[in-house]
């Protein structure tokens, strides 16, 4: 009987074992998910608003919506996107991950894009 005892309390321990491994590595493949849509969103708003820049066009729509939809062939949902004057991009996304008890936990990363070494003027 206490044999019996030991092995259900080493599968127990296991199955707790096994199921918290599995839930890391899905915390951790969602975080990557998350900050990988943001960094390729960002570049795709940054490409978008330099090209509207050089038409002499306000970037912020057509950039931000670039976004959106690259964030979206990524799994993730665009929830903040700015671009300033110069073509910098700023983007935020986040990414669901299935949470305990039914819950969902949200994942949010931000990412930012867009021309190097530009000098703002200051007046």
């Amino acid at each position: 009987m206490t044999s019996t005892v030991v092995v259900a309390g080493a599968v127990a321990a296991i199955a707790i074992f096994a199921s918290a491994s599995v839930a890391t590595v899905s915390a951790v493949d969602t975080a990557a998910r998350a900050q990988g849509g943001a960094d390729l969103a960002a570049l795709a708003a940054a490409r978008a608003a330099r090209g509207q820049l050089a038409l002499d066009r306000p970037a912020i729509v057509v950039a931000c919506s670039q976004a959106s939809a690259t964030a979206a062939r990524n799994a993730v949902s665009v929830i903040g996107c700015d671009i300033d004057s110069n073509g910098r991009a700023t983007v935020s996304v986040a990414a669901s991950l299935p949470g305990g008890l039914g819950g969902v936990v949200r994942v949010v990363r931000t990412a930012r894009a867009g021309p190097s070494g530009v000098r703002e003027l200051s007046g």
